[in-house]
């Protein structure tokens, strides 16, 4: 394929120059570009003071451009808020109204008892009587600041200490509907009971604060022998998240810290004192990049000026890096923190790089930077071994000398196993079973994100999340409602709304027995008059007076001329959901329902806040993974335009994404708001594996496929291990945090750098060991370069500031290697 590669060798040439000449710009400018480098940074980085963390639940978890939002605007734009007068729950708006909310279990297992019973109907008056002080000073109760309804405290829940309800129990003939009952029908067993305190929406929110405080305080203090108890209120997700964050943020400090020293142990030298390079590693930014700007380094150790070797290091690397970079930069959409990180690997790293050269190149000691003298030369004056080993040394000569122990390592290993036909073999039979497994994990992958993950499992939120989702039914109002006029003294309106009520009962996710139907109740009584559209409006305002229909008065608006009905609302009951995809489901069935009436209309619960990450977290996170690789597709079109190697980086990172999302499964992990962020990240990680170990095939001398893969691993092998080990050693400690935010990080990461470092250092050498394209062809500058399989000849071809050399070229005796060089220097 001459023409692909010509293709290729152009913009590898184009692009491998011009970091040639930014890495002689840093070689005779090193102070500069890292002070300059370092003030930018930490100029920057003043922006820290005004650093802010939002902690409010609905807005960091739950989508913000929604239906659900919409609806919620138009109907708090519509209807008033009553909570102060006349609350019903089936008003509510807002998924995260005000509230507080207590779940309370007998001791002795049973709560239908007239003591056990009394013992509730004692704690909701110790509940109530509870106060706090305001910042002005304001004693602030419960009945202070509570909806109310029929002019007490609303307390959902109350029923149950009531004189009629307590002497049902003593006569044993409670009915409850779907409950366990005896022979005769009557409820025999009751476990837990829900208390409710809803709080009015017209209040300071000074007083509900200092209210909730003291509601926490009193509830973590309440003790009793005969109930237990569970409690929330409607920040406590918010105060959770808080807790988390600034409890497990130590983490990240101990995750830093072993990065660092593992980019230490994986540069620390054993050869002398002079081409110790440990140091570096504390230069470490974005450190699978500064592993590859090594790499690339010590294989420019024949290069005789520092110069020299900084414009083969950058030309060699840089183009993967910055492949890497651009596809991270895209998929991220504005991925600000990839661009500093390329940015201050080609500054601060490149610039650190030229300051170690030159102190090698001086023969100074990697500590002191005092300069010491070869090994031979002290032996001569008989110094000690112990002085010898801490103070001699000399400069490489070649990447053996230069590479550290770890470095060696991969070179050692990979190629004996993918470079082997029975290895070959198994390779490609345990991946073709490892993406079976991961396209069964991608079909029954589990969706949604339980309020319980967010929280400790000490928390007392987390208790009583626990027993809300565990104990008690997934079971929701949902009101149809419109805001367009009609005439309701018209039989085909009240025909439109009662086929949409039926229509919805006879629907499978609904309660065939539940309505809420305001004109249904109004034209059965005795207030109707429907011989006007103003008569039918007077008699309903009459109708809402009786105490019996009162909870009907916000089902309606009536327009400033009291003339006609703007808008109106009517309620069904899901039947008992199983799961939260049941819940996602019934919501869009809701919403088609509406949709397909033939009067204007909409569905709506507040619980549809939370539902809409069911139903949209796959579709967007398919669409952002499905960016994310069309940027890999076009950035490798760009930068690496050779369609054999465009098709393998797209499949292999397409590969790693498949396993990375089946394998969830196998873990327990749902799709969710938190970890569509984190596989979306995981596009960046899976392209720097593969572009890295593709390039170093493409740009490898020679004909032999073999012989280039072997070479491949002999160049980047070592950085794409030692950054995925790196990443591994900084994202396992992770798994020690609290958070579920956390652990399913570090468990999406480890897949990800588990996967992507088989996919580089196993698969993909297989492949190109067999269907990899051709070697490179184009004339540059002659250099000699030197590779584990080759310390003093020149049998894999030689690297200069463009590309690597053809056959012909490789072909060339080291004689006339040196010469051409030196004619070159002068």
């Amino acid at each position: 394929m001459p023409q692909v590669n010509f293709l290729y060798e152009f913009v590898e040439g184009k692009f491998g120059s011009l970091f040639a000449r930014y890495g002689r710009f840093v070689a005779r400018h090193p102070w500069h570009v890292l002070i300059i480098a370092v003030v930018v940074n930490l100029a920057l980085g003043i922006g820290m003071v005004r650093f802010r963390i939002d902690i409010d639940a609905e807005h960091v978890y739950l989508p913000q451009d929604s239906q659900s939002k919409k609806d919620q605007h138009l109907i708090e734009s519509t209807f008033p808020d009553l909570t102060g007068r006349n609350y019903n729950p089936l008003y509510d708006v807002y998924f995260d109204s005000l509230w507080a909310r207590v779940i309370v279990r007998a001791k002795s297992g049973n709560l239908l008892s007239r003591t056990s019973l009394e013992a509730v109907k004692d704690f909701n008056t110790f509940l109530q009587t509870m106060n706090a002080t305001a910042d002005d000073g304001t004693i602030v109760t419960f009945n202070d600041i509570c909806a109310r309804a029929y002019g007490i405290c609303a307390v959902d829940g109350s029923i149950f200490w009531n004189n009629e309800f307590l002497a049902a129990v003593d006569a044993g003939n409670v009915t409850f509907p779907s409950a366990t009952t005896d022979a005769n029908g009557f409820l025999k067993q009751m476990k837990y009971i829900h208390l409710n305190y809803e709080l009015r929406k017209d209040t300071s929110d000074d007083y509900i604060k200092k209210w909730m405080d003291a509601f926490v305080d009193h509830m973590e203090a309440y003790n009793s022998d005969k109930l237990d108890i569970a409690y929330g209120h409607h920040t406590s997700i918010d105060e959770e998240l808080d807790r988390n964050v600034t409890g497990d943020i130590k983490w990240f400090a101990v995750t830093i810290l072993l990065m660092v020293l593992y980019a230490c142990l994986a540069t620390l030298s054993i050869r002398d004192v002079v081409s110790q390079r440990a140091m570096l590693g504390l230069a470490g930014i974005g450190i699978d990049d500064m592993f590859l700007l090594l790499s690339a380094l010590a294989g420019a150790q024949g290069e005789a000026t520092v110069e020299d070797k900084m414009a083969t290091t950058l030309q060699t690397s840089c183009v993967s890096i910055t492949i890497s970079s651009l596809t991270d930069l895209i998929a991220f959409m504005s991925g600000v923190a990839v661009v500093f990180c390329y940015l201050n690997n080609i500054t601060i790293v490149t610039a650190a790089l030229t300051l170690n050269e030159r102190r090698v190149d001086a023969n100074r000691h990697f500590f002191t930077c005092r300069r010491v003298k070869t090994e031979q030369s002290l032996e001569v004056e008989r110094k000690s071994r112990s002085y010898i080993i801490c103070c001699s040394g000399s400069p490489p000569s070649n990447r053996e000398e230069a590479e550290s122990l770890l470095d060696k390592f991969p070179r050692w290993l990979f190629p004996k196993i993918v470079l082997k036909l029975p290895f070959k073999i198994v390779i490609i039979l345990l991946f073709l079973g490892y993406l079976a497994a991961g396209i069964y994990g991608c079909v029954h992958l589990k969706q949604g994100l339980e309020f319980t993950q967010l929280v400790q499992e000490d928390s007392y939120f987390y208790k009583y999340s626990d027993l809300l989702q565990t104990k008690f039914k997934r079971q929701y109002p949902i009101s149809f409602l419109t805001t367009q006029t009609y005439k309701y003294t018209d039989p085909n309106t009240t025909a439109l709304i009662d086929g949409i009520l039926s229509t919805a009962k006879a629907n499978d996710y609904f309660d065939d027995s539940f309505e809420s139907n305001w004109l249904k109740v109004y034209m059965a009584s005795a207030y109707y008059d429907g011989t006007s559209e103003l008569n039918f409006i007077n008699g309903f305002k009459s109708f809402i007076t009786n105490p019996k229909f009162t909870r009907y008065e916000n089902d309606i608006v009536i327009d400033s001329s009291g003339t006609k009905i703007t808008a109106s609302r009517y309620y069904v009951l899901s039947r008992v959901l199983s799961d939260s995809q049941e819940e996602g489901k019934m919501m869009l069935k809701a919403r088609e329902i509406a949709k397909n009436a033939q009067m204007n209309c909409l569905a709506f619960s507040p619980y549809f806040d939370v539902f809409e990450q069911y139903v949209s977290v796959l579709g967007q996170t398919l669409q952002s993974v499905g960016i994310a690789l069309a940027a890999v597709f076009v950035v490798t079109c760009l930068l690496m335009p050779h369609p054999v190697l465009i098709i393998f980086v797209t499949v292999a990172v397409t590969m790693i994404m498949v396993g990375v999302f089946g394998y969830m499964l196998y873990v327990d992990i749902a799709l969710s708001a938190i970890t569509m962020v984190q596989l979306i990240m995981c596009i960046g990680f899976s392209i720097d594996f593969t572009a890295h170990i593709c390039h170093g095939y493409i740009v490898a001398p020679g004909a032999d496929k073999n012989l280039r893969v072997e070479q491949a691993i002999d160049e980047v092998g070592a950085p794409i291990f030692h950054g995925a080990f790196s990443s591994l050693c900084g994202v396992v400690i992770l798994f020690a945090a609290t958070s579920y935010i956390f652990k399913t990080f570090a468990t999406i990461m480890c897949f990800v750098l588990l996967f992507g470092i088989a996919h580089a250092l196993l698969l993909l050498p297989v492949v190109l060991s067999w269907i990899g394209p051709g070697h490179l062809k184009l004339k540059r500058e002659v250099t000699p370069q030197n590779s584990q399989r080759n310390r003093n000849t020149f049998d894999h071809g030689v690297r200069n500031e463009g590309a690597v050399m053809d056959d012909e070229a490789s072909e060339t005796s080291p004689n006339e290697i040196k010469l051409r060089n030196n004619e070159r220097r002068q």
